[in-house]
This record gives structure tokens, C-alpha cells and sequence, in this order.
């Protein structure tokens, strides 16, 4: 492809691949050799009246910047191409089907005899592209393309058009790289609204935690009193029931003798008939015992085996997804770097090549210079042997315009020369101030990135802190809420001259109830919170309640012991058995 001015349809291009490719290169000056070649395929339209579809194919070095090699195939030209090649998809296909041979010749290019490779043929100002495939019985072309290697215009708004779309990335990124900093300040802003909320949550638990406090004090004084005359009713309640148990449990026991009189007899006989059972008994255990033992040997067997392979293969199924994603995202990042990183190497090689011209040229300029002294000396000479012979004036005027016409045109070479050089003089430079700008952006970018990421996860975690704060502070608040129910709910024992009682240090204060009406009291949250008259319990958790329902009820449940009255104190809580719980 070779053009002073781009084509019309380079504005509609559409890249539709782009990969390196593994190429064999073959030229007379140059051995046989294999390269990593780019190839970019792009669709296009032209902007003439038919408006066709042209298919352009461009192989490309990103080690040699000069190497381009490129066709452009119209819909026309497509179908010369087909008869020619004995193509049978028609041109919309083609790209496609071209697209398939290239990953053939990228999947073969790990083989140490590759199956599928693409081949440069470069002879005379042309070269030929093919994909080939070799056998056990020889060489097949599937396809032969003519390519054109690039001229320096072709090659210089390629590597225009490479640097535009590099830029459009660019900008790309810093859109995005802003979007993200927007998200960021919203975070920030939620995080400060959480913060607030906090303060508020805390300053309402506090000021809770002090009124049910009082609360519970003043309604734990009135359950001990309550709690008093209540034990001492059961007290009275449980003498006369033990006095009425021990006259019905006379009887009983007159009657269990007898009845056990007869049980023995039958026992005997129950026994005779036991022993005779057990023998076969024991006989049929033995079988059963060594076959249930098989069965489950068998059954833990299969058990393990389905649940071995049920975990294998769900943990197989979900590696191969984690593993999957992860390869294709690592991937993408490695060409994106790999791509950015090989186009600044292009560009600084590039800039070595000039260099080393513009040296080539400075060491011309010297030895024209050369001459050019060299040149005077001979003219000066020339003259002195003009005035020595005048005889020869003629001739040596003659020689003296010929001398003077070599010295101006070594002159304007020397010029053409010196503004050669200062043209690539400030190419170099201009080069060398875009290669620097891209380095900083590209380095300026990476940082802000890295800096970006590290500031978002930093927000994350502490937006995570504040909401495992906030749903521990909920928690608590409902544990509270329940424990006060329960209070309300429960009996307490109190302290009197006779019982002592020792609640358990750190009660946990009730935070999650609800807050004092305005103008009066708070409102029980249960009925029977409402005095102690009606059997109303505290609002907070204590030790003793519990341990007096236990043991009344354990008096309640056993038999009293000689002594009468006297002996029925044992199943009162004693002050050792509270203090020792």
C-alpha cells in the first residue's frame, strides 16, 4: 500500500483483528528466518458513489517500526481474488475464514514442526503472503495474498495512526479515571453520613442506659418484697400438702408390700422363661451384630464414595470457572502492557536510528568541508602559475571557471546536506519530547491508578468497619431489649435476715428499651411489669431468681425428712449455697 496522501476511507476503518502472528520471512539478501509479525485486520467503506466495502490487511514489526507490509482488497477486487484462488465464501465471510487460518498458524507456532504457518516472500519491490500447511506428503497453500511493503508515507501514518489510537486510550482511561474519583467522593460523603448516624445511636444508648438503670433499681427493691410474702405463703401452702402426702402415702405402701408378694412369684417364672430367651437371643445378636456390621461398612463405603466425587467435581467445576476468568482478565492486562510497552521501545529505537544518521551526515559534512579547503589550495595554486606563465593564460582561465563551477556545486551540496540534517536534526528532538511525554503520562497514570486503587480500598474497609460496627451496635440493642423482657418477666429473690443472696457482678445494662414518655414515667413493655402487687418482676438479669424457682420446686418434688417442720428447712436456699453458686 503506497499513497502520498491517505486513502477516503481510512476514516471508516473498523479494526476486526489484531494478534501477533509467528511468520516465516524469506528474501535473496537476507536468510531464512522466523519473526513475530502483528497482523491487523480492518473493514472499511469507500466514499464514492458506490460506496464499497474494502478489506485491508496490514503485517507489521513491532521490533523493526519499518517493517510494513499491507494489501487493500475491494468487493471488485475480491472477486478477481476469488477466481484466482479458487475461493468459495464471498466477501463478507472472508475476513472470518482469513481470521481462522491465522489462529491455526498461532496454535501450531509451539510445535517443534508447526502444521499451519504463515509465510513473507519479499522479491523485487513485492511480496507474497501465505498461510501453508504441511503433511506427511507435502507443502498446501490455502491462500496466497500479494502484499506491498510500505513506503515511507505508508509507514509514517501507520505509525500516525498507531500513535492517534494510543491517545484515544489514553483519554479513555483518564475518563474513566475521573468517573472513579466521582464514585469515590460519594463514598467518602456516605462514610461521613454513617459516622454521624453513629454518634447519634451511641448518644441515644447512653442516655437510655442511664434511665433503665434507676428504672430497674426501684422496680427490684419492690420484686424482693413481693418475692417475701410469696415464699412464705408457699411455705405454709407446702406443710399442710406434706402432712396430707404422708397419710395417703401409708396406705400406698401397705398395698405395694402385698402386691410384691405376689410380682416375686411371677418374677421366677418370668425369669425361668428370660434365661431360655436370652440363649437364643444371643445366638441371633451374634448374626445380626456381624451382618448390620457389613452393611454399614458397605453403606459408609458408598456414602464416602458420593461424597468424595460429589466435592471433587463441584470443587473442579468452580476452580475451573475461578481459574478460567482469571487467565482471560491476566491476559487482556499482559497485551495491554505488552502493547504499550513495545510501542516505546518502537519509538526509542526509532530515535536511535536517527541518531546514528545524523552522525553518518555530520562525518559527510567534514569531508566536504575537506574538499572544500582542498579545492581553495588548488585555485590558489593556479593562480600564482597563471601570473608565472603567461602564455598559459588562456588555459589556465579556462581551468580556473571550471574549478570555480566544481566549488559551487560541492557548495550547494553541502547546504542540501546541512538543511538534510537539520531537518532530522529537529525530527530527532521532536521525537525524543514525544517519547518523554508519553513515558511521564504513562508513568503519571499507572501512579494515579495505583494511588486510586489503594484509596478506594482503604474507603471500602473503613465503609465495611462502620456498617459491622453499626449492625453489632443493633445487636447488642436487641440482646438488651430481650434481657429487660425477660426481667420483667422473671421472680427475684431478696435479701433478708436469715437468706442472704449475691448478684452477679457487670449486669448488662438494658440499652434497647424503649425511652421514657414525655411527661411522666415510662410505659411497661409487659403486663406483668406493672407492679408489684400483680407479681411484677425487675428490668435487669439476676443470679438469684433463677436459683429460688429451682429450688422451690425441687422442694416441692421431694419427700419430707424426719424432723417435721424443723427438717423441712433443708430445701430453702441456704446461705452457703448461694454464696458458694
Amino acid at each position: 500500500m503506497s499513497w502520498s496522501q491517505p486513502p477516503d476511507y481510512m476514516d471508516t476503518l473498523r479494526v476486526v483483528y489484531e494478534h501477533p502472528v509467528p511468520v516465516r520471512l524469506k528474501s535473496p539478501d537476507q536468510a531464512l528466518r522466523t519473526e513475530e509479525a502483528t497482523m491487523r485486520i480492518s473493514l472499511g467503506k469507500t466514499k464514492g458513489g458506490h460506496g464499497q466495502q474494502v478489506l485491508v490487511l496490514q503485517l507489521s514489526s513491532e521490533l523493526d517500526p519499518y517493517f510494513l507490509h499491507s494489501m487493500e482488497v475491494t468487493e471488485d477486487d475480491f472477486q478477481h481474488l476469488k477466481a484466482d484462488q479458487g475461493i468459495l465464501v464471498d466477501f463478507s465471510t472472508f475476513p472470518g475464514k482469513m481470521i481462522e487460518l491465522l489462529e491455526l498458524c498461532i496454535s501450531s507456532g509451539s510445535q517443534e514442526t508447526p502444521r499451519f504457518q504463515a509465510e513473507l516472500r519479499s522479491h523485487a519491490g513485492d511480496s507474497k503472503f501465505a498461510v501453508v500447511e504441511t503433511n506427511q506428503f507435502k507443502q498446501l497453500t490455502h491462500i496466497c495474498l500479494s502484499f506491498r511493503p510500505g513506503s515511507d508515507a505508508a509507514i509514517k501514518h501507520y505509525l500516525a495512526t498507531r500513535l492517534a489510537e494510543t491517545k484515544e486510550e489514553r483519554s479513555g482511561l483518564s475518563a474513566r479515571l475521573r468517573s472513579t474519583q466521582q464514585a469515590l467522593d460519594v463514598s467518602q460523603k456516605e462514610a461521613a453520613e454513617v459516622s454521624e448516624e453513629l454518634q447519634r445511636e451511641r448518644d441515644e444508648h447512653a442516655r437510655r442506659q442511664t434511665y433503665w438503670e434507676v428504672d430497674t433499681q426501684t422496680k427490684l427493691t419492690e420484686a424482693r418484697e413481693q418475692h417475701m410474702r410469696e415464699v412464705e405463703e408457699q411455705r405454709q401452702a407446702l406443710d399442710t400438702a406434706r402432712e396430707a402426702s404422708e397419710a395417703k402415702l401409708k396406705v400406698e405402701l401397705q398395698q405395694a408390700q402385698d402386691k410384691a408378694t405376689q410380682l416375686d412369684s411371677q418374677v421366677r417364672e418370668l425369669l425361668d422363661q428370660k434365661y431360655a430367651l436370652d440363649t437364643k437371643v444371643s445366638e441371633l445378636s451374634s448374626r445380626l451384630g456381624s451382618a448390620e456390621g457389613e452393611l454399614r461398612a458397605l453403606r459408609d463405603e458408598a456414602a464416602r464414595l458420593k461424597s468424595d466425587n460429589a466435592r471433587m467435581a463441584s470443587e473442579g467445576h468452580g476452580k475451573d470457572k475461578a481459574v478460567s476468568g482469571h487467565l482471560v482478565e491476566i491476559s487482556g492486562l499482559k497485551q495491554e502492557v505488552k502493547a504499550r510497552e513495545e510501542l516505546v521501545a518502537s519509538l526509542r529505537k526509532q530515535l536511535q536510528d536517527l541518531e546514528r544518521g545524523n552522525r553518518a551526515l555530520e562525518k559527510t559534512c567534514e569531508d566536504l568541508r575537506g574538499s572544500k579547503n582542498a579545492a581553495d589550495d588548488r585555485a590558489a595554486h593556479e593562480r600564482a602559475e597563471l601570473d608565472k606563465a603567461a602564455q598559459k593564460i588562456e588555459q589556465l582561465e579556462s581551468d580556473g571557471k571550471a574549478a570555480r563551477a566544481k566549488l559551487k556545486m560541492k557548495e550547494a551540496v553541502i547546504a542540501q546536506h546541512e538543511a538534510t540534517m537539520a531537518e532530522k536534526q529537529q525530527r530527532v528532538e521532536a521525537l525524543t519530547r514525544e517519547v518523554g511525554q508519553l513515558q511521564v503520562a504513562l508513568d503519571g497514570e499507572r501512579g494515579e491508578s495505583k494511588l486510586l486503587k489503594e484509596r478506594v480500598a482503604e474507603q471500602r474497609r473503613k465503609l465495611d468497619e462502620s456498617q459491622s460496627l453499626l449492625q453489632s451496635n443493633q445487636q447488642m440493642i436487641q440482646w438488651l431489649n430481650s434481657q429487660v423482657t425477660e426481667a420483667q418477666l422473671g421472680r427475684y429473690a431478696s435479701a433478708s435476715s436469715r437468706y442472704t443472696f449475691r448478684t452477679t457482678a457487670n449486669v448488662p445494662a438494658a440499652a434497647g428499651a424503649e425511652a421514657p414518655r414525655s411527661g411522666g414515667a415510662p410505659a411497661p413493655t409487659t403486663p406483668g411489669a406493672a407492679g408489684a402487687g400483680t407479681g411484677g418482676a425487675g428490668t435487669t438479669k439476676q443470679t438469684f431468681g433463677p436459683l429460688a424457682a429451682k429450688y422451690a420446686a425441687i422442694a416441692s418434688a421431694r419427700p419430707p425428712t424426719a424432723g417435721g417442720a424443723g427438717g423441712y428447712s433443708s430445701y430453702f436456699v441456704q446461705p452457703k449455697d448461694v454464696a458458694a453458686h
